[in-house]
C-alpha cells in the first residue's frame, strides 16, 4: 500500500497551519489580514480583545459598496496572528501599535491613502494612539476605554486634531464615561446606542452612521 506524504495530505484536505496573507511588523511578528482593494481612500479595522478580523464582516460589505479600500488585521495574539494574548504583559499589548503601523505601511505599498481607522474597545484605544501620532484624518471609536490592558488614552485626550466619531452604550458604563470625556475634549461626535453592547456588538446597527461619517455627512 502506498502512503501519501503528510504535506500532500494537508493540501488535499485544505489544511494549513498559517494564513495565506500575512504582514510582518517591525518587531518581527506575523499578522494575518484581509484586504479589499477599492478606491484611493483606505480604512484600517482593529478588532477588540479576544476578537478577530472576522468581526468586521457586516461593515466590510458597506465599505466595499461605497468603494473604499480596507485592511482588517488579526492583532498579535489573536486569530491567525503570532502570539497568545492571554499571556501578554502590558508591554506586549502596547506593542500592538506596531500592528497598526504595519497595516498603514501595507496600504501605502498599494498606493492607498489612509482615510480612517475604525477600532473596537482596545482597538479603539490603539486607533486613537496611532491617530494622534500619524495625523490620521478620521477615527471611529467603538466603546473606547480610559485604559485597556495598558493602552492608556487619558494623557492624549484633546491631542487629536482630526474628526472623531465615538460610539458607546450607556449600559456599558466604563466605555460610556470614556466616550463622554472624549466628546468634551476633542472634535468628536458622540453616538449613544441603547443597552450595554460593547465594541463590534454595536454592528451592524451603527454601520449606516459610520458610513455617513466617513463621507463627511452629519450622523
Amino acid at each position: 500500500m502506498r502512503f501519501l506524504p503528510l504535506a500532500l495530505i494537508a493540501i488535499l484536505l485544505g489544511c494549513t497551519s498559517s494564513p495565506s496573507n500575512t504582514l510582518l511588523t517591525k518587531d518581527g511578528k506575523k499578522l494575518a489580514y484581509r484586504y479589499h482593494e477599492g478606491g484611493y481612500s483606505g480604512v484600517i479595522l482593529l478588532h477588540q480583545l479576544d476578537g478577530s478580523k472576522e468581526d468586521w464582516a457586516s461593515l466590510e460589505k458597506q465599505l466595499e459598496k461605497e468603494g473604499y479600500s480596507y485592511i482588517a488585521v488579526d492583532l498579535r495574539g489573536h486569530g491567525q496572528s503570532d502570539g497568545d494574548w492571554t499571556s501578554f504583559t502590558e508591554l506586549d499589548f502596547q506593542d500592538m501599535l506596531k500592528d497598526v503601523e504595519a497595516a498603514h505601511r501595507f496600504l501605502r505599498t498599494k498606493g492607498v491613502g489612509l482615510k480612517a481607522i475604525i477600532g473596537a474597545s482596545i482597538g479603539a484605544n490603539l486607533a486613537l494612539q496611532y491617530g494622534v501620532e500619524a495625523g490620521v484624518d478620521r477615527l471611529v471609536l467603538l466603546s473606547p476605554g480610559f485604559n485597556y490592558r495598558g493602552i492608556d488614552i487619558q494623557d492624549i485626550m484633546g491631542k487629536y486634531r482630526g474628526k472623531m466619531l465615538v460610539v458607546a452604550s450607556p449600559g456599558d458604563e466604563y466605555s460610556y464615561r470614556t466616550a463622554l470625556a472624549l466628546e468634551r475634549g476633542n472634535n468628536a461626535t458622540l453616538v449613544s446606542m441603547e443597552g450595554s453592547r460593547h465594541g463590534t456588538a454595536l454592528l451592524p446597527d451603527i454601520n449606516p452612521r459610520i458610513m455617513k461619517f466617513l463621507k463627511g455627512h452629519p450622523v
